[in-house]
C-alpha cells in the first residue's frame, strides 16, 4: 500500500498517483417483516482523498416464502 507511484515504460506518472487516506463510516439499517430492508450511511475520507459519501438502499424480495410452499 506504501506504494503509490505510477509508472510505464519507466516514466513516472505522478498525476496518477493517491496518497493513502483512511475512511471511515456508521450506518444503519431497518428492516420490516420478512420482505423489506432499507438502509442508510455516511463515509466520511481524510488523507490523500477528503470528502464524504451518503448513500441509501431499499431492498424488496419478490417470490414465494419457502416456510409456506412445503411438500407434505
Amino acid at each position: 500500500m506504501d506504494q503509490t507511484d505510477f509508472h510505464a515504460n519507466n516514466v513516472s506518472l505522478p498525476e496518477l498517483s493517491v496518497k493513502p487516506y483512511f475512511q471511515y463510516g456508521v450506518g444503519l439499517q431497518k428492516r420490516w417483516g420478512d420482505r423489506f430492508t432499507g438502509f442508510v450511511q455516511a463515509m466520511l475520507r481524510s488523507g490523500g482523498r477528503n470528502g464524504i459519501a451518503l448513500s441509501a438502499g431499499l431492498r424488496w424480495a419478490i417470490g414465494k416464502d419457502p416456510s409456506e410452499s412445503k411438500n407434505k
